[in-house]
């Protein structure tokens, strides 16, 4: 499954309202860690506010660094997919 074309703001929005990181604001881009127990597990750039298609290319990098498969990525955009499933997700891998 190929990973679907979202605008940046609303891959933005839905990290940070889901997987409630710690963000760190850049000059340019912001960085959301993602913690589980204390512990980072995950760090990745989030995309600035804007509503431009942030294509399938560039969200893999995104999709990458939060540890999904596409699949979870497109479920964790368009709603499925919540913040303690992800963390279980995580977790498992971990293991």
């Amino acid at each position: 499954m190929k990973i679907k074309d979202y605008s940046e703001s609303t891959i933005r929005e839905k990290i940070l309202n889901k997987l409630d990181p710690a963000v760190h604001k850049g000059r340019k881009h912001d960085k959301a860690y993602v913690f589980i127990d204390d512990r980072l597990v995950t760090k990745v750039k989030l995309p600035n506010v804007h509503d431009r298609v942030m294509k399938a290319d560039k969200s893999q990098y995104i999709c990458n660094s939060l540890r999904l498969t596409p699949r979870e990525f497109n479920d964790l955009i368009d709603c499925p997919l919540r913040g303690p499933k992800y963390y279980e997700l995580l977790e498992q891998r971990a293991n």
